[in-house]
């Protein structure tokens, strides 16, 4: 079993942090995840809620996982965002 990130509030992943996180994420309704890396980061676990992800970093994020369970905001304002979900069977850039 692998953790779960349970987001209150805001967290940002800033700078040069970079690699693969596995644990599942989950942003609840009042809260925000805020990516704002310089380098590719990658989620493989599953990410859930209603709250929002903001991309404002240069860096490439990429969801690997189910994120299916997401139903709330995405802004993509800077970077880059890939959906990489082996039930799509694509990737999405």
């Amino acid at each position: 079993m692998f953790p779960t990130l349970d987001v209150g509030g805001t967290l940002k992943l800033k700078s040069t942090f970079a690699g693969t996180l596995i644990a599942n994420i989950v942003v609840p309704t009042g809260a925000t995840l805020q990516f704002e890396q310089d380098a590719a980061l990658r989620f493989d676990k599953a990410v859930s809620g209603t709250g929002v992800i903001n991309f404002n970093g240069p860096g490439r994020t990429t969801f690997g996982g189910s994120s299916n369970g997401f139903t709330g905001t995405v802004n993509v304002n800077a970077g880059e965002f890939r959906i990489d979900d082996p039930a799509l069977a694509v990737t999405w850039a």
